[in-house]
């Protein structure tokens, strides 16, 4: 199979604190949104967590958050 390896700045400046969680996925991805959608539920993003505003993010939802935009 194929590897693919992706960097995680670990002061998460990659994060827009005042864009949401699906906001910011999108803005650094090609896929439908039904397919990020499903990606932040494997990252425990379900359902209006989407919807929230990073910003508002606990240190460790922004970590998940983070590693899902990667």
């Amino acid at each position: 199979g194929e590897l693919n390896f992706s960097y995680l700045d670990q002061s998460l400046n990659s994060i827009e604190l005042e864009k949401s969680v699906l906001e910011n996925v999108e803005s650094s991805s090609s896929k439908s949104r039904s397919e990020i959608r499903n990606l932040l539920a494997q990252f425990l993003f379900t359902g209006n967590m989407v919807n929230q505003l990073a910003r508002t993010l606990s240190g460790g939802e922004k970590l998940r958050l983070g590693l899902a935009k990667a």
